[in-house]
Formats: C-alpha cells, structure tokens, sequence
C-alpha cells in the first residue's frame, strides 16, 4: 500500500486480488458493500443501502455501530461512472450540497491478475494514524482486499 497527502486530500493505492470487474462490482453491489464497507465496530444493514450508480444518481447507505448502537448516514451523488475504471461521488452527509462535499475517486487499472486500486479523498484533510478519514478509508480498503480475497478463495 502506498499513500500520498495533498494540501486537502489524500490518496491511498492497493493491489486487490481480483480483476476490475469484480472490483467495479464490490463498490456497486449492496450485497458486497454490507461485507467490507462497514468498519470501526459496525454494520451496514443491507436494507439501508440505495444505490442509483448513474451520472446525477443517488446513493445513500447508514452504518450502526455495535458498541454504542449509533446510527450514522452517509451518502452523495454520483458524479462519473466509467465501468470498470473510474467512479467518482461527492461523500459525506447526503442532505448537504454536493459541491461542498468531499469528493472520492476510485481509479481501477488491471495489474497482471490483479487490480491496482487508487483511492483519492479531495476535500478532507487526512493522515495515517488520524482515527478518522484517512484510517477509515484505509480499513475499508483493507476490508475491501480480504473480502475479495475470502469471495475467490475456492473452498
């Protein structure tokens, strides 16, 4: 894994054991998401995902934390969706105007059998070991690689 920090963003890139597909496909299926999105202690109950994954579509997905039963809801608008290479979406609270939001890009490139996975989160500052955007995002793609890893592991 490597990261980099931007005056108001930061990216993180991963190499996940799938092809872009099925990478493409993790991001956009409600059944996949409720697998390895949710971290930190919580779950996303698959009933509280919509998803309309179009230019100008919706999305909207809460999380419950299991120590502390808080319910938090996220979501945005998408804003490209290029299968399998590129999906961009504002991210945050989805009552909020998009264009103040930030703004995550996933950037999917082959990578021999695997998928080169580029994480960008413009407009929220973030930094390894902040407890927050950075270290969230970072679980989620970890959580992203293992679930990939357990759905193509034969057996």
């Amino acid at each position: 894994m490597s990261s980099s920090q931007a005056p108001n963003g930061f990216s993180i890139t991963r190499i996940v054991p799938a092809c872009s597909e099925t990478v493409w496909d993790a991001w956009l299926n409600p059944e996949a998401m409720t697998q390895w999105l949710a971290t930190r202690n919580t779950v996303i109950p698959f009933e509280e995902i919509q998803l309309d994954p179009q230019v100008g579509g919706h999305y909207r997905y809460a999380t419950v934390n299991f120590d502390s039963g808080e319910y938090a809801v996220t979501g945005g608008i998408f804003l490209k969706v290029e299968a399998p290479q590129r999906l961009a979406f504002s991210w945050g609270d989805p009552r909020a105007d998009p264009e103040g939001s930030p703004l995550v890009v996933i950037t999917l490139e082959p990578h021999g059998d695997n998928t080169l996975v580029f994480f960008e989160l413009r407009g929220a500052t973030g930094a390894p070991g902040d407890h927050f955007y950075y270290d969230g995002w970072a679980a989620a793609l970890r959580a992203l690689e293992q679930y990939l890893t357990r759905t193509l592991t034969p057996g």
